[in-house]
């Protein structure tokens, strides 16, 4: 089993196979662990599929920004969302009314990310204030860049602050990157980075990184190791290696840590995201996630963005109980649900419920229907 002197870890456990998985309590976000459960187990409990449609998702995710100054290798979102001109619409409400609609009706968690950079958005301060104020809860998830003007909102109002890095250098950085010239350095989103993570530790709360590498570019993988050192010294609560191209390292990778913890990892959690290999019961993002873009349009998922196909509605035309108690959905939903279904359905298609790249919902899922137990190891242990 993995040390856990890192930090708090949730170990699942498989009843059948006795398999082991650890995860970390961090990766519940913005809602916690319990959250999670006490939703899941509520939506178990109801066997009829038409019963479910009447239930409300607990988790929002919302696009502040349509635009990002970098061009990462691999962004599905800029090369579907960002750069797709026929998306582009006149938007005649605020994103902070939308908010207050959606918080009307319980959803009280909510996560910018995804289409632009959310730090690019105009209405990015507006609506954090607002979240905060309304005692609801909060992540973003952001390249770096364009921290500067939004450091006291980020640092005051936001409950989770997350970093997605892909570099841990300047050289590197404009090789996973390819920021546009305008966009902050890699130097410049690290000193911003650093100031932030001290304020909002101040203040008591949450701020992560995730480091994507990528096997196909020289230094990627070799420049993790030098980043979470970085990371470490610039106060993370929580390190997240994200690997991909086929690797499955995370175990190796504790050894290849023993340096870092020898040296003291100063409170902070090393978080491996391991792949899971076990199928999804149901898919329960259908009813307790949303996904709206820009351009308020309403989703089943962030994945079904990028199609117009699976559009429930437009919050600028109609309000969100309409959209969600609407024929559009409930057909969708009824063709979509119980994972898996027909064969011509996006859930079943969708790769990253099938190379579990949505670990999460694999596990809830498993514990819900009795096949694994879940613990929370450490809970004390900083």
């Amino acid at each position: 089993m993995t040390d856990t002197s890192f930090g708090s870890w949730n170990l699942i456990k498989n009843r059948e196979t006795g398999e082991e998985i650890e995860s970390s309590e961090l990766l519940f976000y913005p809602n916690g662990f319990d959250d999670y459960v006490k939703a899941l187990q509520q939506l178990m409990k109801i066997d009829s599929i038409e019963e479910k449609l009447e239930v409300h998702p607990i988790v929002v995710s919302m696009y502040l920004a349509n635009t990002c100054r970098d061009n990462c290798m691999g962004c599905f979102a800029k090369k579907a969302y960002v750069l797709d001109e026929s998306r582009r619409k006149e938007t005649t409400r605020t994103k902070k009314d939308i908010v207050d609609e959606l918080i009307s009706y319980g959803m009280m968690d909510f996560k910018f990310s995804g289409g632009g950079d959310p730090l690019m958005g105009s209405e990015l301060v507006d609506v954090l204030q607002f979240v905060h104020e309304k005692g609801a809860r909060s992540i973003i998830i952001t390249n770096g860049d364009n921290i500067g003007p939004n450091l006291e909102a980020l640092a005051y109002y936001l409950t989770h602050f997350r970093f997605s890095a892909n570099a841990n250098n300047n050289e590197l950085h404009k090789r996973m990157n390819r920021p546009c010239p305008a966009a902050d350095d890699f130097d410049t989103r690290i000193k911003n980075i650093s100031k932030l993570v001290g304020l909002r530790k101040e203040a008591g709360l949450v701020s992560g990184t995730t480091y994507l590498t990528n096997k196909a570019v020289e230094g990627s993988v070799e420049g993790l190791e030098e980043y979470m050192k970085m990371a470490i010294d610039i106060g993370f609560d929580y390190i997240s290696p994200r690997l991909v191209g086929g690797i499955k390292p995370y175990r190796r990778l504790l050894e290849r840590l023993e340096t870092i913890k020898s040296n003291g990892s100063n409170g902070v959690n090393i978080i491996l995201n391991p792949e899971s290999d076990y199928p999804i019961k149901e898919d329960a993002l259908l009813f307790l996630k949303l996904t709206i873009d820009y351009e308020h349009r309403v989703y089943p998922c962030p994945r079904g963005v990028y199609s117009y196909r699976f559009v429930y509605g437009d919050l600028d035309k109609e309000s969100f109980i309409d959209i969600w108690s609407s024929e559009k959905r409930a057909s969708f939903v009824r063709t979509h649900a119980p994972f898996p279904s027909e064969a011509d359905s996006m859930c079943k298609r969708c790769n990253y419920i099938l190379n579990g790249r949505s670990p999460v919902y694999n596990w809830m899922m498993e514990q819900m229907n009795g096949k694994f137990d879940f613990q929370l190891l450490n809970q004390n242990e900083i």
